[in-house]
């Protein structure tokens, strides 16, 4: 339950750090680090490019950037990935600042972030949770190597769901009745 309550935070937390990374890594270009203190930064941003890409990625925001290159003909552009290219970037097109690169990273945390609350709506929400159930003898079809969507869409499929709907209604509204007291068999019988 805990993990749960913790869905994204990884992701959430390995971008937010590799961004703070960066950063500290380009304002130390300007001083403030020794050469030992920020190569050793950048050996941490290489060794964590990998799966900070990969996150990045799952969120939906693409790795790559278009770039022109100081010595490509007018109109000449390249597309490259950023977390491969991260500290060559600058030397292929003078245009792109680290800034950028945060932009991306921003971008994936922000996605996550709303990933995270969208979960989090589904997973307390009761409705969704019978719709799941109403819909298992599609999965198991669709598992069995039936097109489930198809089924699901045809005319028996959809009565299928609108009865199992119906009938999840009637029994959550007399649970409902008989949590405040109300006896439905007197109220039905009257």
């Amino acid at each position: 339950m805990i993990r749960l309550l913790r869905k994204y935070d990884a992701e959430i937390r390995s971008v937010s750090e590799f961004k703070k990374a960066l950063i500290e890594y380009f304002r130390a270009g300007s001083g403030g680090l020794s050469s030992e203190e920020r190569e050793c930064l950048r050996e941490r941003l290489n060794m964590s490019s990998g799966e900070v890409a990969t996150y990045v990625a799952t969120a939906g925001v693409p790795t790559t950037i278009d770039i022109r290159p100081k010595h490509a003909p007018a109109g000449g552009t390249l597309r490259v990935d950023v977390f491969t290219n991260l500290f060559r970037l600058w030397d292929l097109d003078p245009t792109i600042g680290h800034e950028d690169v945060a932009d991306i990273l921003d971008r994936a945390i922000g996605n996550y972030i709303f990933l995270r609350r969208t979960f989090y709506e589904k997973v307390f929400n009761p409705f969704y949770w019978a719709g799941e159930v109403i819909r298992i003898p599609f999965y198991l079809a669709s598992f069995a190597g039936f097109d489930s969507t198809k089924m699901e869409l045809s005319l028996l499929g959809k009565l299928y769901k609108f009865a199992a709907s119906f009938a999840a209604f009637i029994w959550a509204l007399i649970q409902m009745l008989s949590y405040f007291g109300l006896n439905v068999a007197k109220l039905v019988g009257s």
